[in-house]
């Protein structure tokens, strides 16, 4: 078997990867370039008061989130594009190679194998007596020679899948860490879950954020809340 065939080519991720950076990336600047994140509220004139106050703090507070919430794709950025870049060097040039090492052992092997092959043959015409045993030793010895090189070219190429498979758990690690800085894990079930997560100390906008995740969840709540009061009735004997 070829080199080729001993050793395959990580799967090409570089596409996905780079997109994937790329959306990361995107989403940052968009965020970056909004109005509340480049150009923080001071006010709105002609309003005072303590609604006024708390409306400013809030908008204040929301372009200090956004400004942060935009720097906090980059790690995920970089972590994707250094798995797309080693993916590639290990395409392009790792594993091509080590096809090649591999494949010139073994045809060194062959070029040696043939050597013997013609040394026994022009002895054997000079009417030297060769025993069979000695020439099947030194096969051997070829052969042996051939595998242990071989063999250490596989476990280079194993070393270097798995340090391609460390660089892809560290890119996906920082991802799920940049997704879990973001928004609390826990609350990651619904878009209003994630808008009452992010603002949570914004009193304006999370009581917004809050009031709509409610409204989705409380129509199953007042079902409970309904049958859980049936019951109590029902035990005590009220109608």
């Amino acid at each position: 078997m070829s080199g080729e065939d001993k050793m395959p080519l990580p799967p090409d991720v570089r596409a996905d990867a780079d997109q994937l950076a790329a959306d990361f990336e995107t989403v940052g600047k968009a965020i970056a370039n909004t109005q509340v994140a480049k150009n923080p509220a001071d006010g709105v004139p002609g309003w005072i008061g303590d609604s006024a106050d708390a409306y400013t703090g809030s908008i204040q507070k929301l372009g200090v989130h956004a400004r942060s919430l935009a720097e906090s794709f980059a790690p995920a950025v970089s972590a994707l594009r250094t798995w797309a870049e080693n993916v590639g060097v290990m395409i392009s040039a790792t594993v091509p190679d080590l096809w090649a090492r591999y494949d010139q052992i073994e045809s060194n092997y062959t070029h040696n194998i043939a050597d013997l092959e013609a040394e026994v043959d022009a002895r054997r015409q000079e009417g030297q007596t060769i025993p069979e045993h000695q020439v099947q030793e030194r096969q051997k010895a070829l052969a042996e020679l051939r595998d242990t090189e071989q063999a250490g070219v596989l476990s280079e190429y194993k070393q270097a899948m798995d340090g391609l498979d460390d660089v892809a758990q560290e890119a996906a690690n920082t991802v799920r860490a940049t997704q879990d800085s973001v928004v609390d894990p826990s609350k990651k079930g619904s878009r209003d879950e994630v808008g009452s997560s992010l603002f949570d100390d914004m009193p304006v906008v999370d009581g917004q954020a809050e009031w709509e995740r409610i409204q989705k969840i409380a129509p199953g709540r007042c079902q409970v809340v309904e049958a859980t009061s049936s019951f109590w009735k029902a035990s005590r004997g009220v109608r």
